[in-house]
Order: structure tokens, then sequence, then C-alpha cells
């Protein structure tokens, strides 16, 4: 794996150009030295999670601007140790915006004007994700967000088995 400090649209295509061409060459590996490679590639990941998470809060951060909406505050990592990114709002993020279509896990509220109701909720509705943000609801994913709740009734069921048993009256 390499690192590219400022890449560029061109550099990314390149990337994926050579990936596509290596396939063959990939293929006719040995197994054993592609499960080598693949290892070491995701010990990478996992040991740089925390700064390639801050990497994609900023790349959809930075495509929501490029895509028209304005940065109200934050917008930036702060200038110090550790993989925080400022709690950001984007406002007049058009509705087809690519960041309203990826889950961000980063303190990030885009935030899409609307005058009719009906776009609102068609908005809402056109995403595979979902997550519920309101506190006195049991909060959760649904759709491509994963399963479970936590909090209210709903998320102590989470922490329980159910159990039938039968007993001779």
């Amino acid at each position: 794996m390499a690192e590219v400090a400022a890449g560029t649209e061109e550099d990314a295509l390149d990337a994926v150009g050579a990936a596509h061409d290596a396939l063959a060459g990939w293929a006719a590996t040995p197994a054993r030295q592609r499960a080598e490679c693949l290892r070491r590639t995701f010990e990478l990941m996992t040991r740089d999670a925390d700064a390639l998470a801050r990497l994609m809060v900023a790349e959809l951060v930075a495509s929501a601007a490029a895509e028209g909406g304005t940065i109200v505050t934050g917008g930036r990592a702060p200038d110090r140790r550790g993989y925080f990114y400022q709690p950001t709002v984007i406002d007049q993020v058009p509705a087809g915006a690519s960041i309203l279509g990826t889950e961000i896990f980063g303190s990030v509220a885009p935030v899409v004007r609307f005058t009719a109701e009906a776009d609102a909720v068609a908005w809402a509705n056109d995403t595979e994700f979902g997550l519920v943000s309101d506190p006195a609801a049991p909060f959760g994913g649904v759709k491509q967000s994963g399963i479970g709740r936590e909090g209210a009734h709903e998320g102590l069921l989470e922490f329980t088995e159910t159990k039938y048993i039968a007993t001779n009256w």
C-alpha cells in the first residue's frame, strides 16, 4: 500500500486502472501469497483505522462543499494530536449531494432546504441507510445501517434472550 499526499481525480483513476491491469497477475499469484498480502493490508487498515475514518469524514465534507454546500462551522480537523474532526454544519446542501447517500461516522450535519414537504420525505427515504436521532427514541440503524437498538424498552430487549419454559401446573 502507498500513501498519496494530495492525490487528484486523475491519480485515483490511474490507480484503479493499474489495479484492473494487475487482476490477471493477482489471479496467477499463489493463494498463500495472496492471503499474506490481504492480511498485511488488513493490518495496515486496522492500524490506521482512526486516520482513515477522519479522512473519510473530511472527504465527505469537501465533496458537499464542492457540490454547492456552505460550511457554516467546523469543516476541518483541529490542529492537535489525535483523530478528531470538528463538529460541522453544512448549509444548503443540494438534494442530490453525495454526502446524503453515505453514512457519516463523524459529527457532520448536512442541511438540505426544501419548500415542499413531499420533497423532504422523498429525499429522506431515498437512501439505503437510516439512523434515528431523537434522544427519546430507541437508537439504532435500519436498512444498511445495521440492526439492533439501544435505549428505551426496545433497547433493553436487545440484552435479553427469550426462553420458553413449560411446567406441569
